[in-house]
This record gives C-alpha cells, structure tokens and sequence, in this order.
C-alpha cells in the first residue's frame, strides 16, 4: 500500500505542478 501511495502522489504531483506552471505563465502574460 505505501508503495502504491508513494507511486500516486508522484502521478499527482506530475499533473499539478504542469497545470500550475501553466497557470502562473498565464497571469504573468495578463
């Protein structure tokens, strides 16, 4: 079961942080 969390939130984080990054890069263009 640790194994299986430690490989979800490794997906998560590969996810957010994109979609955030993307978010940041728009408002700094606004």
């Amino acid at each position: 079961m640790k194994m299986f969390d430690d490989y979800f939130n490794t997906a998560y984080v590969c996810i957010l942080k994109p979609i955030t990054y993307i978010k940041v890069l728009m408002l700094v263009k606004l």
